[in-house]
């Protein structure tokens, strides 16, 4: 049985782009989700459940379990997995 690096199979741009995750700068790939970019930065949970309080984190990565709801650019409950980031001038 052979493995193959993981890295290999995921499509990163060249490209670096500068983000900010709470005011501290982190430069990623472009063309990531803000999701895949949190989660590259050991940012692993998202949220707290506004009713429970338990620690949310990404499940699906394509819209479907709303498990990334992130405050992005001061807009609340932004789906992490479908908005690309952005470079932020």
């Amino acid at each position: 049985m052979s493995f193959t690096i993981f890295k290999e199979f995921l499509n990163y741009s060249d490209k670096k782009i500068r983000i900010f995750i709470n005011n501290c700068e982190f430069i990623v790939p472009e063309n990531i989700s803000v999701s895949a970019a949190l989660l590259m930065h050991n940012f692993y949970i998202h949220r707290k459940n506004p009713i429970s309080g338990n620690l949310r984190a990404p499940y699906c990565m394509m819209g479907v379990c709303f498990e990334c709801l992130v405050e992005i650019d001061n807009i609340p409950n932004c789906q992490a997995c479908l908005v690309e980031v952005y470079e932020n001038i």
